[in-house]
């Protein structure tokens, strides 16, 4: 007893047939013959394969409407027939009108691709490249089409469903024509393109059984899983025991330009399935299936598009590969990575085997001239940032940076580099300065204010750094050579003494003395005086000697203080015990003990030379001094030349 709806989907498809009959009393046989063979040619030759109807009937089921959670398909072969179930919501009446037609498709109306795969209603005319009779159950129709009568491809005939129904499901089943390969059909099957699935937008699951003549029956489940990982798109595909994953990245492509058989179709979408694989497996190389939805050809297409270190994907001839055992420093990250560089620098997540294979898209590796002028660069950039990375790190720099300078086209470029860094809190290259360690094997300190560069003390310590430093032409200090750049400093015209403090000054004739240095004849240092701010040469000033503050000579020394300039009284308090330490400034640097005061010659002209005679009696020197050591060097303590407008009158 047939339903209501049974009842309905009969007379639909009775009124189609009946309309088809008629037409065929009226036209005639030749015109029977004519509309018999256009379809033949339509079924036959609009594809080549012969079981390509196989991935129309695929399209189809794409396009289909579902309530279920897994949209699926399932194909079942036996000698000659193949079984189609589908668990869509069931064919309606427009969609069988569309079945029993040509270029009336309920899908020719989309406005985006997406929408549907299919497009011109003929795609399931090519089930008859391989069938002859064709039975359809889908909800309240069951019907066939039979190659053999008039118009049978699109004249439908009510007819029970040959075998078992699914409930809820669209079963086609196929009579396979007698001249028709099955092997074919069969390797097809077995050799089914599970990647097909991934471009699939409603099916999520196929499943594939094969039985054979000897009723051996072959199984396969294909379904796909998606969920988002990092906030990309992930497909899991899993064909029998195999799982593969793929990132899935998509673009949508807009604005498409007008087409006479398209005139809705403004947009589209272009989407890339990437293998996710482990890197410690080398992936095989093998052309990949183009698909517009379905499979188009393979095109062996190989992705010319890489992962850089920001993250962003682009062609290999934009990238450059850092070669981590030259330029990167014991964690694997290149020294010269960094917001800048990071777009341009292949990503380090590949593994070494891939390497080769991005030189063949155009990945280059980046050279030891470029490394140095990328180094250049980021210190430029941000020498903050430089110089603040840990100590480790600056090591392991060094000791790249010591190789490439063993190569002559690259020592000059090392040598501009501002990588050392001195005892001042300043960094600076090896170009034209002489640089030196901070520490000797002497007990000696290159006193403050002397414009030498000393590298820093921590930074010296290291082995790597310091070969670096000795291979950029830094050397231990000599005393001899300090002493006669402080020699120099002092003697230069732009020297400013008044810029140097009291300590500074006090430091630089202390490390002459302490360095046992004999200068120069005539040589001249600059001296902090016992007046504010005032600065002196040495062979114009004055040593005091130690008398009571009580004496008549007190008040004489005050006196001479104010205008004849006198020795800073941290000086002396250099070396309270040493008694040779006056005696060396005197000897070495011209300075001079006050002279006796004297009278005067009445006449003032001529203006005589008048020599005084020093008297140990006369001199009183402080604690622990030899006056008579004095007193034994006549040449220059115990007489003194002293033009009469040098003194001062009682």
């Amino acid at each position: 007893m047939e339903t209501p709806g049974q009842c309905k989907a009969r007379s639909l498809i009775e009124k189609i047939n009946q309309e088809y009959i008629l037409g065929r009393e009226i036209i005639g046989p030749r015109f029977e013959l004519l509309v018999t063979n256009c379809l033949e040619i339509l079924s036959s030759q609009l594809y080549e394969k012969s079981t390509h109807f196989l991935l129309e009937l695929i399209q189809n089921a794409d396009d289909n409407q579902y309530k279920c959670p897994r949209p699926s398909l399932a194909f079942s072969y036996k000698p000659g027939s193949l079984r189609i179930d589908c668990n869509e919501v069931g064919f309606t009446e427009e969609n069988v009108e569309a079945l029993c037609a040509i270029s009336q498709s309920t899908k020719s109306g989309k406005t985006r691709d997406g929408e549907y795969i299919g497009e011109k209603g003929i795609g399931f005319k090519s089930v008859f490249k391989a069938a002859d009779v064709v039975w359809i159950a889908s909800g309240d129709f069951t019907f066939k089409f039979d190659r053999s009568k008039f118009l049978g491809m699109v004249t439908p005939i009510w007819e029970d469903f040959p075998a078992a129904k699914i409930p809820e499901c669209t079963s086609i089943y196929l009579q396979l024509s007698k001249d028709y390969e099955d092997e074919t059909l069969i390797q097809e099957l077995l050799t089914f393109d599970a990647n097909l699935l991934i471009f699939l937008r409603g099916i999520k699951e196929i499943n594939i059984q094969v039985a054979s003549r000897n009723e051996e029956v072959w199984k396969e489940r294909i379904w796909k899983q998606e969920a988002e990982q990092d906030k990309d798109r992930v497909i899991s595909l899993y064909a029998g025991e195999v799982t593969s994953k793929y990132l899935i990245r998509t673009y949508d492509i807009k604005d498409l330009p007008g087409e006479r058989k398209r005139p809705n179709w403004c947009q589209t979408q272009l989407v890339l399935a990437f293998p996710i694989t482990d890197f410690l497996e080398e992936p095989q190389f093998v052309p990949q299936n183009v698909y517009a939805f379905l499979p188009i050809r393979k095109y062996g297409l190989k992705s010319n598009v890489l992962e850089s270190c920001a993250g962003t994907m682009l062609k290999g001839a934009s990238l450059k590969y850092v070669p981590l055992n030259l330029f990167a420093d014991e964690e694997g990250k290149p020294f010269t990575l960094s917001s800048h560089t990071a777009g341009k620098y292949l990503s380090l997540r590949y593994p070494t085997w891939v390497i080769e294979a991005t030189m063949s898209i155009g990945v280059s590796r980046l050279s030891s001239r470029e490394f140095l002028r990328e180094l250049s660069l980021e210190i430029e950039r941000d020498e903050a940032a430089f110089r603040g990375k840990p100590d480790s790190w600056h090591s392991q720099l060094a000791e790249t940076l010591v190789k490439l300078a063993s190569e002559a086209e690259y020592m000059s470029i090392v040598q501009d580099l501002p990588v050392i860094p001195l005892h001042d809190g300043n960094w600076t290259s090896a170009r034209r300065h002489a640089l030196f360690f901070s520490k000797n094997e002497t007990l000696l300190e290159i006193p403050s204010g002397i414009e030498v560069l000393v590298v820093d003390s921590t930074a010296e310590s290291d082995p790597n750094r310091r070969k670096l430093f000795t291979t950029l032409g830094a050397k231990a200090w000599k005393a001899p050579e300090i002493c006669r750049l402080i020699l120099k400093v002092h003697g230069s015209p732009d020297f400013d003494s008044k810029s140097f403090t009291v300590a500074q000054l006090v430091s630089h004739v202390s490390f002459l003395y302490k360095a046992s240095w004999q200068p120069p004849k005539l040589a001249d240092l600059w001296f902090a005086t016992m007046r504010d701010d005032e600065r002196c040469m040495g062979r114009k000033l004055y040593i005091p000697g130690s008398i009571e503050k009580s004496s008549p000579t007190t008040r004489v020394f005050a006196q001479l203080q104010k205008k004849f300039p006198v020795i800073h009284r941290s000086y002396l308090d250099e070396f309270p015990s040493d008694a040779d330490w006056l005696i060396w400034l005197v000897t070495n640097l011209g300075l001079s003990k006050f002279p006796r005061l004297i009278t005067p010659y009445v006449e003032p002209l001529p203006q005589p030379i008048q020599v005084l005679e020093f008297h140990e009696d006369n001199i009183y020197s402080p604690p622990g001094w030899d006056n008579r050591r004095i007193k034994q060097r006549p040449d220059s303590l115990n007489s003194a030349a002293i033009a009469p407008e040098h003194c001062i009158y009682l």
